[in-house]
């Protein structure tokens, strides 16, 4: 009994090491220009900062370029001015894209790469979605308590994009950037994390920030002289109970447990 008890805890502290290493990998970005036949293609890393950029000239319509990373991340990709950005998904192997230029926009196409056609699905759904929204909830003569509905209503998409895509890319990039909506229950946060399985996305830029950010509210519960975040969680007849409701004025002790 107790060799397989060991036995199970050395398995999973590998599996555990495994993860958390990185696994660099080779990618290729390629694809087609249509409607400018030279100029230059920019990469921008996690950071997005300007001079870090990497440039990718094309000619003929055409280019290439071949990098190495430690890891997965988002990117940013741009033509010549600057002026339309498309994010990228630096992924193993191959990435094909197709850009069209004409004189009113730039638009930008995944057709290879598992990764970013995840994200590149999610987010035309997305935005679907959320652009008449959003010119309803900057219209200056809408009144408060119709933008408080319009917020509530983006809040709970993007709660189901996350559910939706639980187990991809577009799932932890959506809650990495959304991770503050109230609709998300401590549970549900520690789930999503600890649920992912996929190495290379436990390894992402996106995970290991999400995973940064649960792990500072997690630990910030019972610290003296600071103001937990606010949780919620089933009582025993089911209902939903937010913490600073129970806890508004008081100080409060959380007993964490996993029965």
């Amino acid at each position: 009994m107790k060799t397989k008890m060991f036995l199970t805890i050395v398995c999973v502290l590998i599996t555990l090491k495994t993860l958390a290493q990185n696994t660099p990998f080779d990618f290729v970005i390629k694809g087609k220009v249509t409607g400018q036949q030279t100029g230059n293609l920019y990469l921008f890393g996690a950071g997005g900062r300007i001079g870090d950029e990497i440039k990718i000239p094309f000619n003929d319509g055409e280019f290439k370029y071949k990098g190495n990373s430690p890891f997965l991340y988002t990117g940013i990709v741009t033509i010549d001015d600057f002026e339309y950005l498309h994010e990228i998904v630096i992924e193993p192997g191959e990435i094909i894209l197709d850009v069209k230029i004409d004189s009113v926009n730039k638009k930008y196409d995944i057709i290879s790469g598992k990764y970013n056609l995840e994200l590149q699905q999610v987010n035309i759904e997305y935005l679907n979605f959320v652009k008449p929204h959003l010119d309803k909830l900057y219209s200056e003569s809408r009144p408060e308590a119709d933008k408080e509905l319009i917020r509530n209503t983006l809040d709970q998409f993007v709660y189901q994009l996350v559910i939706n895509n639980w187990d991809n890319y577009a799932g932890v990039y959506f809650f990495n950037r959304y991770e503050q909506i109230k609709l998300f229950t401590e549970k549900e946060k520690s789930e999503f994390i600890k649920n992912q399985t996929d190495p290379l996305l436990r390894q992402s830029s996106e995970f290991r920030e999400l995973t940064s950010k649960w792990i500072k509210e997690r630990d910030s519960l019972n610290l003296l002289n600071h103001t937990s975040f606010n949780f919620k969680l089933p009582n025993n007849k089911g209902e939903i109970i937010e913490f600073n409701d129970i806890a508004k004025g008081k100080v409060t002790f959380v007993e964490k447990s996993d029965s």
